[in-house]
């Protein structure tokens, strides 16, 4: 068993390629919850909307 120094405690790499892979079926399972507001996030717009670009851009 391999082992990385994490600072000053030593972690098996195996406890944290697990740790990724859970993280990971995590992350897909919440985000398959509701796929149409992920897809209207990453929607591209055409307009541009005045008061949102406002907010945006700071002076």
């Amino acid at each position: 068993m391999k082992e990385k120094d994490s600072g000053s405690v030593l972690v098996p790499l195996e406890d944290k390629k697990q740790e990724l892979i859970n993280a990971v079926a995590n992350f897909q399972e919440q985000i398959n919850i509701t796929p149409i507001a992920v897809s209207d996030r990453l929607w591209v717009k055409k307009h541009l909307e005045p008061e949102e670009e406002k907010l945006r851009v700071s002076k």
